[in-house]
């Protein structure tokens, strides 16, 4: 079942993450379970300066969404003594999009369920990222990390 997050949680979640800005794109944690979570991400202007062409960010951020919000439930799992993880996007698998960009502003909710392997460096995440109730883009991804 998944957990609401309240903000303090969310953002001791999130400060684990190994991104820092301008790269950390997850704003909220919304819903955290043992291999599933729920994250927003305002698309605001310091996104657009990594992502944009013509004041519309690309719809490729997605891809990226989708890899930092697999990290979450493995952070979720973590006491907060356990040293920050590291890992990298290594493979993505069937992707797709059903728009090229996104506007400016536009709110995501990227959906995220992973797969970790038992005694293995190797994640398998598959998510959506929707904008306005209405799935964009979905995919899956395949991280290594350090745990």
């Amino acid at each position: 079942m998944m957990e609401s997050l309240n903000d303090a949680h969310s953002q001791a979640i999130i400060d684990r993450l190994p991104h820092r800005e301008p790269m950390r794109l997850i704003q909220k944690v919304q819903k955290l379970s043992a291999n599933e979570t729920v994250c927003e991400t305002i698309v605001n202007e310091q996104i657009a300066r990594l992502f944009s062409k013509d004041g519309q960010v690309d719809c490729l951020v997605a891809i990226e969404l989708i890899a930092q919000s697999a990290a979450i439930p493995l952070i979720g799992k973590q006491t907060p003594d356990t040293a920050p993880m590291a890992g990298m996007l290594i493979q993505i698998k069937n992707y797709s999009i059903t728009q090229r960009s996104i506007p400016i502003n536009s709110t995501l909710n990227t959906r995220v369920t992973v797969e970790v392997q038992p005694d293995s460096v190797f994640v398998m995440a598959n998510g959506q990222v929707s904008f306005n109730n209405t799935v964009i883009c979905e995919g899956s991804v395949t991280l290594a990390v350090q745990q």
